[in-house]
Formats: C-alpha cells, structure tokens, sequence
C-alpha cells in the first residue's frame, strides 16, 4: 500500500512540474509575442518592435527541442535496460512489441538530432540536400509520408491510449496493458488534447482572427492582439509544445512499462 501511495506521489509532483514549466513557457510566449504593449505599460515607451516567438526557446536547436532530445535519450535507456533485464522472463508477445517499441524510439531520436548532424555539424549529403525540405540529414523532413504520418499516429497513441484500451481489453489484455500501463497517463492525454484541439478547431472551422485594438491617448502607439491566436496558442511554436508533450508521454509509459509486473497487479 506504501508504494502504491509513493507512486502516486511521484507523478503528482512530476505532472506539477510540467504544468509549472508549460505555464512559464505560455507566459514568455505571450510577453515575447507582446512586447511592444508590455514595454509601453512597464516603461512608458514601446522600446521595441519584436514579436513573434522566442527563437531561444522555439528555434531549431533550441530549449525546447534540446529538452525534447534529452527526454527521448532517458526513454530509449530506462526501456533498453528493462528489455535487457527482462527479455528472457518477458512472454513472446511483450519480447515483439518491445522490440519493436525499442526500434521505434530510436528511429525517433536519431531523427530528431539528424543523426548526429545537430550535434556535429557536417555538410548536408547531397542526396538529402536535394529533397529535404530544410537541408539536414533526415527522413521527416522530406515527405509527409515521413513527418505527418508518424506525427499523427503518435498524436493518436498519446492523446486517446485509454480509449484504444477499453476498445481491445476484452480482446488481448496484454496489448490493452501496454497500450495503457497506468491510469495515471490519462492526465497527460488530456494535457496534450488541451493543445491539440483548439487549434484544430480554428484550422478546421477556418476561424479568421479576431482582434482586441485599442489606442493610447498620450502617444502615437494602436495595440491590437488576436484572440484567436492566444486562444488557440499560436502564439508559440505549438508543433513544438505538442512535441515535447508526446516525450513527456513517453518517457511515462516507458516508466509505467519497467514498472509493469508491479502496476499489472493493482491496475
């Protein structure tokens, strides 16, 4: 009963510190994007034109894909190590579908630093430098066959896990427990639905922006923000918020996943 209590401690101060970090990261993107009005109401003066989002943040190689990068790598190594631990006790399905899981992980992490080249820096081959999109050394950025496909079953697989779970538990409960280890991931899903969906809803209701303007009286400054932006958070890289929610997903999973023979006996 201790470590069920301990368990449940654990994530609520890490589902804690992800709200904290994501309130800070939405908190500068507003600022960032507005800085002419707040720099008017702090100082009196609009000191500079910027907007847009903070390229130290939502840049190639920036905070939030290092972050990415780094979350991804612990994945790989804490379900490697479980693999290698358990492989032989492990039944014939879960020795597949972790494999498999393993194998996938580091498709995904070897794309997203282009195999090294973020880190090395060496010249685009030119095979790559013809077709990809944004001359780096990578699938994704190739074909949507490679970016949006894979994004949007990784979408699917972290967002609506424990309905694809009620759907099948009657029919293999062993890919019923590795699709939803724990209960405890819902709150993630929902988290990543929270971003997904507003912006889903301006795209597919083609919602125009929608502008609050308004006029300083005492200086030649007219402020206006979009709405629809800030409600839609789009104000932000959003791709990139979603992307370092699925990490965080994962890295879960994979925790819940080491974790399985315990969980499977109190879930």
């Amino acid at each position: 009963m201790f470590k069920i209590i301990q368990q449940k401690f654990k994530f609520n101060y890490f589902f804690f510190l992800i709200i904290i970090s994501i309130l800070f990261l939405l908190c500068e993107g507003v600022i960032h994007n507005h800085y002419p009005i707040f720099s008017y109401y702090l100082y009196a003066e609009s000191i500079t034109d910027r907007g847009g989002y903070n390229p130290l943040f939502w840049e190639e190689n920036g905070i939030v894909e290092f972050t990415q990068i780094v979350i991804l790598l612990l994945s790989i190594i804490i379900l490697f190590r479980y693999v290698k631990l358990h492989f032989k006790n492990l039944s014939k399905f879960f020795q597949i579908i972790l494999s498999i899981y393993l194998i996938g992980l580091i498709y995904y992490f070897l794309e997203e630093i282009s195999y090294g080249q973020h880190f090395f820096f060496w010249l685009t081959p030119e095979f790559f430098s013809k077709l990809n999109s944004q001359n780096e050394t990578n699938l994704h950025n190739i074909s949507n066959l490679f970016n949006q496909l894979p994004r949007t079953l990784l979408l699917l697989f972290c967002s609506f896990s424990f309905l694809f779970e009620k759907l099948i538990r009657f029919k293999s409960k062993n890919l019923a427990l590795f699709i939803l280890p724990s209960s405890k991931l819902i709150y993630l899903s929902c988290l990543i639905l929270l971003f997904v969906i507003p912006n889903l809803i301006r795209d597919i209701f083609d919602i125009k922006p929608f502008f609050l303007s308004w006029e300083v009286d005492s200086h030649p400054f007219n402020f206006s923000v979009d709405l629809t932006q800030l409600l839609s958070f789009t104000f932000i890289r959003l791709s990139e918020l979603q992307e370092l929610l699925f990490n965080l997903y994962i890295i879960s999973h994979v925790y819940y996943l080491k974790n399985f023979f315990y969980f499977r006996d109190y879930y």
